[in-house]
Formats: C-alpha cells, sequence, structure tokens
C-alpha cells in the first residue's frame, strides 16, 4: 500500500469520517499503524502492509483511508514535528501518537497534501484537525499551534527532509532548483505501466484498458509506457493477468531502453532484484539470445519469476550469487555484450513514492552504498568482451552515489572508454536529460519521473 488514492477533498473525507461515527475509532487504529511506521527501521509500504494482515477486521474503505493518511502524514513530517514541539511539554506517548494520527487524517482531508506554506494552508490542516478531534486535551495544543503560526513556519516544513540531506541538495543543485525539486518530490508519483512488447502493441492495449473502464495515455519519452490518469487496482485486471502490462516507472524504463539490448546478445542485469528491467530488456532482445538475472537475493529473485511466466519470456536465466568468487560469474566473464548495474543505493530519487527513505537513510549509509557500487562494477566489468558496454544507473540523487562513483571507477578502468550517448539520446528525444561526462539525469521537476542517474562505458577491443 502507498497511500496513492486520494479523496475529492477536505468536505469529503471528513464526511466520510464523520458519517460512519468512526472518528474516534480510526484515530486509534491509525495511531497504532503509525507507531512502527515511524521507527523508520523498515520500508513504510511494507510495515504497512504488515499491519493490514494483523487487521483483517478493517474494510477496504477504511484500509485506504489509513494508508493516505500514514503517506500524507510522512510527506509533512518535519511539520508534524514542529507542531508536535507546541504546546506542554513533555507530551505523553499517548497524546504524541493521536495527534500524529489526528495530523495525518487531516492532511489526507486535503487530497495531494501539497507543500505546507506559512498561512492559509497551515491555518487549514489545523482547522481540520480541530474538526477531527474527538478528545478534549487536544484543544490547547491545536490552539497553541495556531498562535505560533503568526511566526511563520520552519523552512524544514517546507522542504520536509533530515537537515543533512536538505544542506547536500541544496549545495548540489543552487537554491531555486532546490525548491523546484522539493515541490515535486512533495507530490504523490503517477501510475505508469510498460506494455509487453512481445504480446501487443501499446496502442491495443490502450484500448483494451479503456474497455475495463481505466483510463490511462502515452508516456511522454518511453515508447513502452503507458500513465493512468487516476491510481487504480491492476493486478486482478485482464491485461495484468495476460502479460500484457507490468507497474514500472518510466524513468525505469528508459534505463532499460538505453542499454540498447539487442536481438541474440548476451545480456547481463546485474542487481536485478524482482526483475522489472530484467522483464524490459528481455522484450528488447524479442525473446532471444541469452539474458541473466543476478542478484545476490534469492528472495528478491523469487518475485520474478510469477512475472516471467506471465511474460512469456524463455531466454531469461536468474541466479542468485554467492559472492564474488561464483563460478558461474567466471564462467562468463570475458563473453558479455551487455551488463546493466542498476545498483543498490539511497533510492531518494524515489521520494515521491517512499518518503519515509528520507528519515531512513544518513550520510553514513550513503558512504557504505558508495564502496558497494564500486565493487559491483569491478565485478561486473569483468563480464564485459571487447566492444562489450556497462550502464551504470541509480535512482538516487546524490552526486556521491553518482558522478562521484562514475569518476572514480573510470579512474580505474583504463580499458573502458565513456559511450557517447548523444545519438542515442536523440533517438528516443531524450537530449534535454544528458548531462556532463556522457550521463542522462532524469528528475522529477523535469521529466515527471523517479529521479534516476545513468552513464555507460565501452570495453576497447
Amino acid at each position: 500500500m502507498t497511500g496513492s488514492r486520494t479523496t475529492s477533498g477536505t468536505a469529503t473525507a471528513t464526511a466520510a469520517v464523520r458519517r460512519t461515527g468512526e472518528a474516534r475509532y480510526l484515530i486509534a487504529v491509525l495511531a497504532q499503524a503509525l507507531e512502527p511506521v515511524l521507527r523508520f527501521d523498515a520500508p513504510a509500504d511494507a510495515t504497512l502492509a504488515q499491519f493490514m494482515r494483523e487487521h483483517r477486521q478493517l474494510g477496504g474503505r477504511d484500509r485506504q483511508l489509513l494508508g493516505d493518511a500514514v503517506y500524507a502524514l510522512l510527506r509533512a513530517w518535519r511539520l508534524a514535528l514542529h507542531w508536535l514541539a507546541q504546546g506542554e511539554q513533555p507530551m505523553p506517548r499517548e497524546a504524541r501518537m493521536r495527534r500524529l494520527a489526528l495530523l495525518g487524517l487531516a492532511l489526507q482531508a486535503g487530497g495531494a497534501a501539497p507543500v505546507p506554506l506559512p498561512g492559509a494552508s497551515a491555518l487549514q490542516i489545523v482547522q481540520r484537525a480541530r474538526a477531527l478531534s474527538t478528545d478534549g486535551g487536544d484543544t490547547d495544543w491545536l490552539d497553541a499551534c495556531t498562535a505560533q503560526m503568526s511566526d511563520g513556519l520552519p523552512e524544514a516544513c517546507q522542504h520536509n527532509l533530515p537537515d543533512w540531506l536538505a544542506d547536500t541538495l541544496a549545495g548540489q543543485w543552487g537554491r531555486d532548483t532546490f525548491w523546484t525539486l522539493i515541490a515535486a518530490l512533495r507530490q504523490p508519483a503517477p501510475l505508469d505501466v510498460r506494455v509487453n512488447i512481445l504480446r501487443a502493441k501499446r496502442s491495443a492495449v490502450q484500448q483494451q484498458l479503456a474497455a475495463i473502464g481505466l483510463s490511462c495515455q502515452s508516456t511522454p519519452y518511453s515508447p513502452w509506457g503507458l500513465r493512468f490518469d487516476d491510481k487504480p487496482s491492476l493486478q486482478r485486471s485482464a491485461p495484468f493477468q495476460d502479460g500484457l502490462i507490468e507497474v514500472q516507472d518510466e524513468g525505469s524504463q528508459l534505463l532499460a531502453l538505453l542499454s540498447d539490448a539487442r536481438r541474440n546478445e548476451t545480456v547481463v542485469d546485474f542487481c536485478a532484484g524482482a526483475g522489472g528491467k530484467t522483464l524490459a530488456l528481455g522484450a528488447m532482445m524479442r525473446n532471444t539470445g541469452r539474458l541473466y538475472a543476478f542478484d545476490n537475493s534469492a528472495h528478491r529473485l523469487a518475485g520474478l519469476q510469477p512475472r516471467l511466466q506471465r511474460s512469456g519470456l524463455l531466454n531469461v536465466h536468474t541466479m542468485a550469487l554467492q559472492g564474488e568468487r561464483d563460478e558461474r560469474l567466471q564462467r562468463l566473464a570475458g563473453k558479455v555484450d551487455r551488463v546493466l548495474v542498476d545498483a543498490p543505493c539511497s533510492g531518494l530519487g524515489t521520494l515521491r513514492r517512499h518518503p519515509d527513505l528520507a528519515w531512513r537513510t544518513g550520510p553514513n549509509d550513503v558512504a557504505s552504498l558508495q564502496a558497494a557500487q564500486l565493487a559491483i562494477l569491478q565485478q561486473a566489468c569483468r563480464l564485459l568482451k571487447p566492444g562489450g558496454q556497462l550502464i551504470y544507473a541509480t535512482c538516487s540523487l546524490l552526486d556521491a552515489e553518482n558522478s562521484v562513483v562514475r569518476a572514480q571507477f573510470a579512474s580505474e578502468q583504463p580499458d573502458l572508454e565513456p559511450l557517447d550517448w548523444q545519438p542515442l539520446l536523440k533517438k528516443h528525444r531524450l537530449e534535454a536529460f544528458a548531462v556532463a561526462d556522457n550521463a542522462l539525469q532524469l528528475l522529477p521537476h523535469r521529466s515527471n519521473t523517479d529521479g534516476f542517474y545513468a552513464c555507460a562505458w565501452r570495453k576497447q577491443a
């Protein structure tokens, strides 16, 4: 659950709670759901899904309402922390969790939860919380929240990031671009799917989806993508069950596209995970050649198997690697045409979908990831045959995981030369996203995709 659906506004959501007389119940349940999420020691979506499995008595409407409220609160977490500091302190734990739940419902009632600003929008949130409140003890606290608004809200309430991350991004991009990026990151991401070109054309799938009441448009850059006007559940739809579509952000589709995988090649998806890019690569190869999906987690790779069955791909070979000295790696050394390394990273380019990531990641994590990224690239490049291509990608916004890794790795590999992506970028109308050193950078405020970075090298003959 990602808290992706929104209500039609304040009146609808507030009335829905009041009409059923369940306000007190929902606040109590939401407080329970928030407690494990706000430890920030596991992904919020997985934690929330576990909570829902443990509370099967919740109906569909309540599940959606609660999920949306959790994500609305995460998208305004610095604002919530600021307001929790108002009024009498220290705040008892029970009151703290109840008030966080109250804020979550108030934020959710506003729909997509735009960036809170000093003045009207912040005041509206407090007014909604006051209307939803069922505990008289919250009145003084809400009064204190209202009183401090005359001084305006701290900047942190608007960027909603830990200070170290806000400072890093502002230093990278400059303040104007930083705030434009923040505005995009604070909005929920659209729902994109990739059409399986082995089985159908995009236009035909779009018509089939429309016939069952699911409206979508072609993505602006990926030739395989469709973007939904809403966020419907697709898993039980015929196009999904028949392997015609897979949920995949357009940016992720573009990384597969830029690998330029071709028929009858030997290709490796080195960090395949559950295989979203593997499936796209296999379709590009038209089910020919040999496509290897590597990962160091057999559990993650297990998620690829049902997707492979739906896709119709027969050229994919999955391998759970046992380490750098895995014999299967040695057997492929010097034989591979293309290796895609979508490296483990902070994932901060996906904050639209996973706003909790900002609070589960610290500078020490980034340093550890950087070391892992370099080690993986060193392993992957050994597989290349002369003329083979190595593509490095992350879904991070940080230079430390992107251009810094690219530069350090390139300095240690004299037999690799940077791949000139300009012709390929021009072919796919992606020139606007080219950055220094023949790299590509997608950013939510520019491409309306998750944030991605990619670059490539060719092994000299």
